[in-house]
């Protein structure tokens, strides 16, 4: 049987801290044909730098392809950038702040050619990583095998995307909406419709905890901002759902939950887009598709805390009024 192709896209942002790690865990792959597409979403730091820098040097038999793009258009259109550089059978998925173990490759594809290729999607357990690079356990991700549409509905399995390899043909099968946070939940997802997902049960990937986007203390408006965020990108998903089981020809399987979801999820981003207004919290209690639980814990949201930031930033003004003079 041939080998099959396979391309790594490693997506950087902002990861000087982290980077030459992470592209030099590709390059010591020990698969010689293996292609490498870096995808640089902008980077402010020297990022791209150091990613020049080591491509430069290197003398090995690996592709390397660098990309990097105008401006900043976020981690699910780089990923289609970084696909679209690529030309692989398998695509591997990897973070600029991770690190992956140098048989992670082979041993993912001899584990899908085991399997006879059946699987459209691999993911397999990882290392914890902290930030400073401490291995502080093992994580494992859930036996997408015995995962089914129905069972997605009751609970989504637990997974990170940065240990994921994909076929071509999932992702030829429809672009990924633009307006999606993060790619692995419409992955796994239209991988359950399609082949199917699997866990490879060994630790591949050092997966870094918190990383550069980690973001610590009170900020104003961040809770309110992260429900509308959420929400936003749920509905997202839903909508991706939706179409990739429609093209499918499984929309009838979904078609009653995905209306649930919509129904529930569009008055929350509602309440969430506008400013805080009586008006808009009436018409949020009337909607008869949030249960009266949540309405009550959107509604502490709403209210408390804006009421809270403005007293934080009170305090800490008085804070500084007391330090400084």
């Amino acid at each position: 049987m041939t080998s099959p192709k396979a391309s790594v896209i490693l997506l950087t942002y902002n990861q000087e801290q982290f980077v030459e790690e992470a592209f030099l865990s590709l390059l010591n792959q020990d698969m010689d044909d293996l292609e490498i597409v870096v995808s640089d979403d902008c980077s402010s730091d020297a990022t791209w730098k150091k990613i020049q820098t080591l491509a430069d040097s290197y003398r090995g038999s690996k592709k390397i392809i660098l990309s990097r793009n105008h401006s900043n258009i976020g981690i699910v259109s780089n990923y289609a950038a970084g696909v679209q550089q690529s030309s692989g059978d398998l695509i591997f998925m990897a973070a600029g702040d991770d690190i992956s173990l140098p048989e992670r490759c082979t041993k993912t594809i001899q584990f899908w050619c085991d399997t006879r290729q059946r699987y459209d999607l691999v993911a397999t357990d990882a290392f914890d990583m902290g930030c400073d690079g401490t291995i502080l356990g093992s994580k494992k991700s859930d036996d997408l095998e015995a995962w089914t549409i129905e069972k997605w509905f009751e609970r989504r399995p637990f997974f990170f995307g940065a240990s994921h390899m994909v076929t071509r043909r999932l992702l030829n099968l429809a672009p990924l909406n633009s307006e999606l946070l993060y790619e692995d939940q419409c992955l796994v997802f239209r991988a359950i419709l399609m082949g199917g997902a699997i866990r490879l049960p060994e630790n591949l990937v050092c997966h870094r905890q918190g990383g550069v986007t980690q973001v610590t203390g009170f900020r104003f408006g961040y809770r309110r901002s992260s429900i509308l965020r959420d929400a936003t990108n749920e509905l997202a998903e839903v909508q991706q759902f939706l179409g990739d089981a429609t093209l499918l020809g499984k929309q009838l399987i979904i078609g009653s939950w995905v209306m649930e979801r919509v129904a529930y999820l569009t008055p929350i981003t509602k309440l969430f887009k506008g400013p805080v207004s009586l008006k808009a919290f009436r018409e949020f209690w009337r909607n008869k598709a949030v249960p009266v639980e949540d309405k009550r814990r959107y509604s502490r949201y709403y209210f408390f805390y804006p009421a809270l930031a403005v007293a934080h930033g009170v305090r800490d003004f008085l804070r500084i009024l007391r330090d400084n003079y």
